[in-house]
Order: structure tokens, then sequence, then C-alpha cells
């Protein structure tokens, strides 16, 4: 049904198709429009009627002619009376299809077939169907015949004034196929047929072949018949057979071009779906195709659909089923995307059906796909949440396999045997005993591996088993010295496998090792790791050898464990890395002054209530400068403003107040530093040489836009300030504008 919706969207695809059939191709299958009244045979035994009905009503080509190839060679003459029947009968054109096919693939298998030419009136009269590939196929299927045989039929319909044009075409087409000489005479003798259809029938044939044509007269017909001859019989079957195998590449590639047209326009229908819906039937219908390339297109879809940002909105219920019965698909490709997707799709209960095929596939790679299938199965259905209950037997059976291919040589098939396996050992249901034999199994497998990324691999199992597994106690147990002696392997991957190992079985303990035997390891992987361990579960001590990582590549990551690390540390440590990480202390570690920001704030609530009054103000300096540095001015004023309130000399005040004095002016906020000036000189006289006068001079000198700040600054009035006012004197070649009020003073 929804073939048909979409078939009448895009009328091109019966182009494409209808052009595929005529170039020679198989074909996609049709559903029968009708089938043949049943043959009423009373004495059929069970097995015939079963395999009649299947010849008459099987569901795709291939069971239908494997029904036919079955009583073809049958001793029962009931079966050859059936396939007789249908060919006579003519109304049933799957089922006709079925069985010459049948009887054409007996040249492939060279196969006798018994009293064959009791076939050879029922063909010829399907050579005279109007259906075009029909009476193709039936002079197709005239090679099983030797040509002493079929050549008196053949010389019979083309002398035969009755015989319709189509038939002596399709006999035509019959001797162009057949590998004798005497064929290739006859076609010449037809060139100068009265019946002008077959006459150019004949030298189409013959130019198909490569038989170049001297003319169609009586002598070049007879020039042409000799040079034959002359040839001999050997080199004619040489010839004939490159040309057939040149014609033979040339149709198989129109064919490919067609199919690749045709899959290219279902691609395009689909990507126009919107609805899940519909796309869900469409992946369905085409995964039911006769056709493999059309169900490898929809397993595609699957697979897309499975990786996609919206996995679930696929319909598995609906898809399910099939997905599993094509586990065991006739084609090899169609087994491989089975087995991968199923690998994805763990929920859908395919372990029986993966388990049964494993059994009796052969080719390694399918094989290799649908073990890592099967253990997602088992392992999802192992699971109490999911619903599902697995056979006891059957993860018996699936650890088996998985033992079977952790055995072998192959690193892949080994790699993907200690997946299986630790996969299915973390759940529970197998004694200690019988899970130690396991533990065992993968120690020994990985002492024999000599490819580093296997024992990397496995390493890596022994580890998810020490923290996903129920067994992951007696995991730490068998792997952990493993690990710590890993830990030292020439190969990072190994390390960084056996690093995880140590991490989860304890934490802590790992981090003590990675301290002694990794810290100048050249892996950015395992110091990476080491490095977010710390951030985990480090210390005090860890805080060293990060702050040499912080003038290194992991220079990021190293701070902010660091940073996390201070977090959880008491005042005594920080007050020790204060020092550590001040210009004063040398700053060995080369943080920025936003990282340094961070740890001041950091550092000021870890400080609180301590009662250190220099450490306080070392804070608030360091803060001060790093936030002036970063452009921070806010934060730069805040805390010089603290550090005025507890300045020790009125020297260091003022020396403060002009620092503040310049973050305003930079800030644009004139009105501020106007009233850090008006606010000393409500304490005291400034002299020209003070820090502050000096200040604003600086500042006067080096802005663009002097006239606001010199205005502001005129405006101060306090009375007996002799020094101050003389300090403004110096300014006096600046007027003021018009509209100033020197006379008011601001506000406070």
């Amino acid at each position: 049904m929804m073939r048909a919706i979409l078939m009448s969207k895009v009328t091109v695809i019966l182009m494409v198709w209808a052009c595929f059939l005529l170039i020679g191709g198989n074909g996609f299958c049709q559903e029968a429009e009708n089938a043949v009244a049943e043959i009423a045979q009373d004495n059929l035994d069970t097995q015939l009627k079963i395999n009649r009905d299947a010849l008459l009503k099987g569901t795709s080509d291939q069971i239908r002619m494997d029904a036919a190839g079955v009583m073809l060679f049958s001793s029962d003459p009931a079966a050859r009376q059936i396939l007789l029947d249908i060919l006579n009968g003519g109304e049933n054109k799957e089922a006709i299809a079925a069985v010459l096919k049948a009887l054409g693939d007996t040249r492939r298998t060279k196969s006798s077939v018994r009293n064959k030419e009791e076939f050879i009136e029922p063909i010829v009269k399907l050579m005279d169907s109007e259906n075009g590939e029909e009476g193709k196929l039936a002079a197709e299927t005239t090679l099983i015949f030797d040509y002493e045989q079929i050549s008196t039929v053949f010389e019979g319909i083309l002398n035969d004034q009755a015989a319709s044009v189509q038939l002596k075409v399709n006999t035509v087409y019959a001797l162009k196929l057949q590998p004798d000489m005497r064929a290739i005479f006859r076609l010449i003798e037809l060139l100068d047929n009265q019946e002008i259809d077959v006459a150019l029938a004949a030298e189409k044939a013959l130019q198909s072949i490569g038989i170049q044509l001297a003319g169609k007269d009586d002598e070049s017909r007879k020039r042409m018949i000799n040079d034959l001859r002359r040839k001999g019989r050997d080199e004619f079957l040489r010839d004939w057979l490159i040309r057939q195998e040149t014609e033979v590449s040339r149709l198989q590639n129109e064919a490919s071009k067609w199919r690749q047209k045709y899959l290219a326009s279902l691609d395009k229908l689909y990507t126009n779906l919107k609805e899940d819906d519909a796309r869900g039937q469409f992946i369905l219908e085409y995964l039911k195709d006769p056709e493999a390339d059309v169900r490898l297109l929809a397993l595609n879809k699957v697979e897309e659909w499975r990786k996609s940002t919206n996995p679930k909105t696929m319909p598995t219920n609906l898809l399910g089923q099939v997905l599993i019965d094509m586990v065991s698909d006739t084609d090899k490709q169609i087994r491989l995307k089975t087995a991968q997707i199923l690998s994805l799709i763990a929920e859908l209960n395919s372990s029986p059906k993966l388990l049964e095929q494993l059994k009796v596939e052969q080719d390694s790679q399918i094989r290799l796909n649908q073990l890592k299938a099967l253990g997602a199965a088992v392992h999802y259905a192992s699971n109490p949440d999911s619903g599902m209950k697995v056979d006891p037997n059957t993860r018996k059976e699936a650890l088996s396999l998985a033992e079977e291919f952790l055995n072998k040589t192959d690193s892949l098939a080994a790699r993907e045997g200690t997946d299986v396996i630790r996969k299915l050992l973390e759940r529970n249901g197998l004694g200690k005993q019988e899970v130690s034999r396991y533990f065992d199994m993968i120690t020994k497998r990985y002492d024999a591996a000599e490819d580093t990324s296997l024992r990397a691999a496995i390493l890596n199992s022994m580890a998810l088993l020490c923290v996903q597994s129920v067994y992951k106690e007696q995991a730490g147990k068998t792997f952990g010295q493993l690990f710590e002696q890993a830990i030292s392997d020439t190969d990072a991957g190994v390390r960084e496998a056996a690093a995880n190992g140590l991490i989860y079985i304890d934490s802590p303990g790992a981090l003590k090792i990675f301290r002694e035997r990794l810290t100048d390891d050249s892996d950015e992987r395992i110091s990476k790791k080491m490095i977010e361990l710390a951030s985990n579960v480090g210390a005090a001590d860890d805080l060293v050898w990060l702050a040499e990582k912080v003038n290194t590549a992991q220079a990021k990551g190293a701070w902010d464990a660091m940073l996390t690390i201070f977090r959880r540390s008491d005042p005594v440590i920080i007050t020790e890395w204060i020092e550590k990480l001040s210009q004063n202390g040398g700053n060995p570690v080369k943080v920025t002054d936003e990282q340094m920001l961070v740890f001041l704030e950091i550092a000021e609530r870890k400080t609180e209530g301590a009662n250190n009054t220099k450490l306080n103000e070392k804070i608030r300096r360091m803060t001060a400068d790093a936030g002036f540095r970063t452009g921070n001015y806010e934060l730069a004023v805040k805390n010089l403003g603290l550090l005025v309130t507890n300045a020790a000399s009125a020297d260091e005040k003022e020396g403060i107040v002009s620092e503040m004095f310049d973050i305003y002016v930079k800030m644009g906020n004139i009105k501020a530093a106007a009233d850090l000036v008006h606010n000393c000189l409500l304490e005291k006289d400034l002299e020209q040489n003070s820090i502050l006068c000096q200040a604003i001079e600086r500042n006067i000198n080096g802005q663009a836009d002097s006239e606001k700040l010199l205005k502001a600054i005129r405006q101060i009035q306090v009375p007996n300030r002799p020094q101050w006012y003389s300090f403004l004197a110096r300014w006096q070649p600046h007027p003021l504008p018009a509209d100033a009020n020197t006379s008011v003073a601001p506000e406070k």
C-alpha cells in the first residue's frame, strides 16, 4: 500500500524501472495479480502440495524458484506434471518465470534434467507470448538444449508461414545465444528473409555479437560463412565467448546505472517524508523488498535514524521483528548490516535468532558483528529494569561463543570476545567459581597478547568490570596487581587503561601511585587523567606537581584542579600559597591575572575572621593590582578603598588615594576623582610636590579632554589651604568656561 502511494507521486521511478527491465536486468518482483486455479490432483502427497503452493503463491522470486527447482529434480511424475501445467497454463506469470529460471539455472549448476525434451513444446509456446520479457526468458531457456536437439524446432518455426512474427523474432534471439557456428550461419541466411522484421532482427543479432556484415546478397553471405568456417570451431567459440562477456559487462554497467537512479529516487522520496509514522512505514515496506540493494537502502535508513539526535522516535516495535528475521538473510551484505544495526538496538529481543545464526554463519566479519549484537542484546535483557528475561542457557551459550572469539589469534575477534564477556559478567547469575574462570581466561589472553592495542582493550574491559559489574570487588582483587604493573608499560594506551582500572578500584590510592610514577609522563591523555583525579580527590600534597603543570600544555586543567583543592583546603595552606603566587614571592606559577583573581576570591573567603591584618592587606593589594591590570577598575578601587582605611601612615594613605584618583580618571568618573581630592583637602593642605598633586598634574597633562578634569579640580574650594591654591595658580593659563561657578565646592 505504501509503495502504491509513493509510486503514484513519482512517475519517474516507473520510467526508470521500465528501462532497467528493458536492458536485461533481473528486475524487482511485482505482486502477483492473479493466481492460477489450483491443480486438482487428489493423489498429491503433503510435501508436493507444499512445494506446489510455494511455487504458485510464494511471497518472493527466490521462494518460487526454490520450489520449482525441488520439483524439477523430483522423481515423482506428478511434480513434473505440475511444472508442465504451469508453463502451459500461461496465467501465473510469477510461477512461469520461476520454472523457466529454475530450468535455466541447470546450465550454471551443470545439473542434468531428466527427460528435458518434455519442456520444449511449452517453452516454444511461451516464446510466442505477448509479454516481451516472458518471451525472451523462454528463448533464453532454450540454451538448456543441445543445438542438434533444438535446431529442428527453430527451423520449423522459421519456415512456418503461419508462425507469428513475434515467435520468429524470439527464435532469432535464441539463435543468437547459441554457442554454435551453425546458429550464426542460420542468422546470416536470414538476412534476406522475406519478412522484414525477421531479417532486421537477424541483422541486429549479428551486429550485437560482433559479426561484421559485408552485405546481404548471396555472394556476401557465402563469403561471411566461409570466413567463419576458416576460423574453425575453437577460434569461433573463443571469439563468441569474448563477445558474450563484453555484452554481459555492458548490460551489467547499464543495469547498475539504472539501479543507482532507482535507489537515488527512493532515497529522495524518503528524505521528503516528514512524519515519523510515514518514514517507519516506508522503511518497513522496503526492508521486505526482494532486492538486496533496496533492503540495504532501508537498513541504512534504520541506522541513520538510530544514530540521529532523535533515536527514540524510531518505531522499533514496528520494525523489530523484520530486523530480527533479517539476521539470516540470504545476502551477506544484509546480514552484516543487520548485525551492526542490532548492536545499536539492544532492546530488541534478538538474542535467540542471533545465537541460532552464529552457529551456522560462515563469514568471519559477519560473525564478529553478530557476536557484538548478541552481547548487547543479552546484556540489555539481563537488566532487571528491562522487563525482559534471558534464558540462562542463552547467556551460557553466548559466553561460550565469546570465549571462542577471545582465544582467536585475530586481535579484533579477541577484543570483541573480551568485551562481550565483560558485558555478560556485569549482571548477576553466575557463581563465584565460574566468574573466576572467566577472569583467569581474560588474564591469560592479556598475557599472551603481543598487539598493544589488544592489551589496552583487554585492560579497559578489566577496568570496567571493576566499576560496573556486580562482581566488581572480586574483579578489583583479581586485576589490581596487573593494573599496577601495567602502569609502567611503554605503550601509552596500556598505561591509560591500567590507570583507569586503578582509579575504579581506589581513587586516592591510585593518585598516590600516580604521584610516584606518572608525574613526568609525556602522554597528554595520562597527564589529563592525573589532573582530573587530583581535582576529585587531591589534597595539598598535589598542589606542587600541579603547579609545575600550569606552565605546560595542561595549564588550564592543572590550574582548575589547584583551585578545586584550594576550595577544600584550610587557611594555613591558602596562606602559604598566597606568598608563593604573589609577585614578591617570585610567582613561580605563571598564572594569568584572571586566574589569580579567582584564587584571591577563594583566599579572601578562607581567611575571613582569621584576625590577620597583614594577610588581609596582602590579598587586597594583590586583588587591586590584578583588577587594575585586567581592566576591572571597580574591583581595584573597592580593594584600594579598604586599604586606605588601614593605612599605617598619611603618606601611605595619600599614595593609595592617588592610585584611586588615577583609576577614577581612567574610568571617566571625574566627579569621584574630584571628591577624593576634596576629602584629602578637608584633612590637610596639599603641597605642590605631594603624591596626589603629582597625580593630578599627570592626568591633566595626559588627558585628551583635560578641560573637564581641570574644571572639576578648580571647583574644589576649601578654606585655609594656601599651598593648594598655589598649586591651582599654575593652571591660570587655562581659562574656565563662562558658566563655571568656582565658589561651589563639590559634595563630599
